[in-house]
């Protein structure tokens, strides 16, 4: 509803880039950082998109790096490597823990 009322488009964002969508998005109650970019991930088939703030990437890249999944300095490192491709590391990290 609170979409409707501004008249906003979800269809007139899909040409600006990720973090203009995301600005915009999260300034809406309720739509944070994760929904923003598994919005940009699914929807608008972005391919380039890493949420460190989703546990279960974490814990995949934990159990494959061995390393502490709260070191978000050392995730972000990782993630980094897997650019400008990132969303679709994502997509295979959650098959490797079957989510």
């Amino acid at each position: 509803i609170e979409v409707l009322k501004k008249n906003f488009s979800l269809k007139s964002i899909n040409n600006l880039d990720d973090h203009m969508i995301i600005k915009i998005l999260t300034s809406y109650k309720g739509i944070g950082p994760w929904t923003s970019q598994m919005f940009l991930m699914f929807a608008l088939k972005r391919l380039d998109i890493f949420s460190i703030s989703d546990i279960a990437l974490r814990r995949a890249i934990s159990e494959i790096y061995g390393i502490d999944q709260n070191n978000f300095k050392k995730i972000k490192y990782i993630s980094d490597k897997w650019k400008p491709y990132r969303s679709i590391v994502c997509w295979y990290l959650w098959e490797y823990l079957g989510v």
